[in-house]
């Protein structure tokens, strides 16, 4: 208790300091609150970027295994779609409708150039 007291302002200039000292603390923390958010939200990102390229993975080799099937583009797309759902469900990924129309567009692309290429192959 006495270290304490020894510490503790006992003039104007010294309360003047504390409270200046605790000010400068305050003003530290909530300058840090936006950076910290900010760092949560880009972690999150680099997780969703992550699981992206895994996702992607997936559904490419979902596309070869439908495309050997020989059933029609919606049911092939249903089973590339059906797929990487149990993929992400096995790996622990969670596919929210961003994430699911993401891979729907994803898929579609695929497809067109796949058509692209074979349209080019038989001129």
């Amino acid at each position: 208790m006495m270290v304490f007291a020894n510490f503790w302002p006992t003039t104007v200039e010294g309360w003047v300091g504390l409270i200046s000292l605790i000010v400068g603390l305050v003003g530290a923390i909530v300058a840090l609150v936006p950076t910290i958010i900010k760092l949560v939200k880009t972690l999150k990102q680099v997780i969703k970027d992550k699981n992206w390229a895994k996702i992607m993975k997936m559904a490419l080799a979902a596309m070869k295994q439908a495309e050997a099937s020989h059933k029609d583009g919606k049911e092939k797309k249903q089973i590339v779609v059906e797929a990487v759902k149990a993929g992400c469900e096995e790996l622990g990924i969670e596919l929210d409708e961003k994430l699911l129309q993401d891979l729907s567009d994803y898929v579609d692309s695929l497809i067109h150039w796949h058509n692209e290429m074979s349209e080019s192959e038989g001129e």
